[in-house]
């Protein structure tokens, strides 16, 4: 089934909101239902300790980013796409759709070469825990947030509202 159908799905609005708030209790938080990961690559793709290290850093070279078209209206806030292409789907392709009221345009291409390097160091680096691997990525003291770093309160203006998701285009 896709991912459309889930966010989309219909059901009975109460049942709904009542397993919600089981699912909160349950987990301690809220579930936040606007944000979605789809990997959609076929099941042969390799594993990380069969990959080329070199040959991986080296097709960063390559690396392109585009924008797709921007949809005014969608329950989405964050959606990263992992997919996979070329003769033996042997490139990857992460795209992004991304309210941009919450995460504005220029950051989605930080987000997306931040995934990047953290897959190659994945590669370069197999078996060593994810936290290791981003705290020795470049910029990994950086603010993350995603609109930056807090202004100084003297500087602090409020941005006017935006209201369109955007999309980002594809690594590949």
């Amino acid at each position: 089934m896709s991912v459309r159908a889930y966010r989309n799905g219909r059901c009975d609005r109460e049942q709904f909101t009542a397993l919600r708030a089981r699912a909160a209790v349950e987990r301690g938080s809220e579930l936040e239902l606007t944000c979605y990961f789809n990997d959609v690559r076929g099941a042969t793709r390799p594993a990380a300790e069969s990959c080329d290290a070199a040959g991986v850093r080296a097709a960063t070279t390559r690396t392109t980013t585009g924008e797709g078209p921007g949809t005014e209206r969608d329950n989405l806030s964050f959606f990263l796409r992992v997919g996979a292409w070329g003769p033996n789907d042997e490139q990857v392709e992460l795209s992004v759709r991304a309210d941009s009221c919450r995460l504005p345009r220029e950051r989605i291409r930080e987000l997306l070469s931040g995934v990047e390097a953290l897959l190659v160091a994945a590669v370069e680096r197999p078996g060593e825990p994810v936290a290791s691997l981003l705290a020795s990525l470049p910029g990994a003291d950086a603010d993350v947030s995603p609109s930056g770093p807090d202004p100084e309160p003297e500087a602090a203006t409020v941005p006017e509202p935006q209201a369109r998701p955007v999309d980002a285009g594809a690594l590949g």
